[in-house]
């Protein structure tokens, strides 16, 4: 009896021990293909592009991209929308930018609703010498309901 009670331990354990190795195998692997999923998402980002931010020297990135969002953020607090929205007041709704990317040193593109309409508009960017930042609207679109 202790010899079987032994040798079932004996295998149970080098069962689960087999088993675990193969979940941190495959754990690894996963861990590894997400985040080469992330640095593939990041390339078209200000914080995944080394040419923008060479271009950006002077700047810190991470207070230079808050600095945008914040601005940009700020204009939802017009009473006729924000101005970088093309379309203005809709239904009784004025629009207002949700989300933001800073893609590199010179583009953003934002998604922007008023409640029941959604687009998107690409931005252009500029740092002007005082370091205040000025935006052109380059294109936007209004998805249909």
């Amino acid at each position: 009896m202790a010899l079987f009670t032994y040798s079932y331990y004996a295998k149970k354990v080098k069962f689960e021990t087999e088993r675990v190795e193969k979940l941190k195998t495959k754990l690894n692997d996963t861990v590894l293909h997400f985040n080469n999923k992330m640095v593939e998402t990041s390339y078209f980002t200000l914080r995944g592009n080394d040419n923008a931010q060479n271009h950006l020297e002077n700047y810190s990135i991470e207070k230079l991209i808050s600095k945008i969002e914040n601005e940009i953020m700020e204009k939802n607090n017009d009473p006729n929308g924000n101005p970088l929205v093309e379309y203005g007041i809709m239904n009784d709704k004025k629009f207002i930018i949700n989300k933001i990317q800073v893609i590199n040193h010179r583009w953003i593109i934002a998604d922007f609703s008023n409640g029941e309409l959604w687009g998107e508009v690409l931005l252009q960017y500029f740092i002007e010498k005082d370091e205040s930042i000025t935006f052109n609207i380059i294109k936007s679109t209004l998805y249909t309901k």
